[in-house]
């Protein structure tokens, strides 16, 4: 069984994301992940990113190099690499939410997907303390 590279990033928007804006991020980044075989989730809270990458350890740096030179956001940071010995959320693309103040509504994929028990305490740990920033 091949080992899981896993990344968690959180980075700064330069300007607020449109809905639209967010979409056409999240179906471009779907279909590069697809293609690399790479699944995750992403976070934005209408000032920051916060986003899981894992797959082969090439593929998710060089996907994480190129998040890096992507002119919408800034002080990109890395906050957890490791390998796994399972994926976290390997029916995802990319796994897309938009947090509020509020946090996430108990009925969106996402807040469902962090309860499966694939997803480590650790990873739910991340999630819920961006999750808490909402704007």
């Amino acid at each position: 069984m091949e080992e899981i590279y896993s990344a968690v990033y959180v980075s700064t928007a330069l300007s607020p994301l449109s809905d639209d804006e967010l979409r056409q991020l999240h179906e471009v980044a779907k279909t590069r992940n697809s293609a690399e075989d790479i699944t995750g989730a992403l976070l934005y809270n209408g000032l920051n990113f916060m986003q899981l990458l894992e797959g082969r350890k090439a593929a998710v740096s060089d996907c994480l190099s190129r998040i890096s030179r992507d002119h919408r956001h800034s002080g990109m940071a890395i906050i957890r690499r490791d390998t796994r010995l399972h994926r976290e959320f390997e029916d995802w693309d990319m796994l897309y939410s938009r947090v509020s103040s509020e946090g996430l509504k108990p009925a969106e994929p996402f807040a469902d997907w962090l309860a499966r028990k694939q997803v480590s305490e650790n990873t739910r740990l991340i999630f819920a303390s961006f999750q808490s920033l909402g704007m």
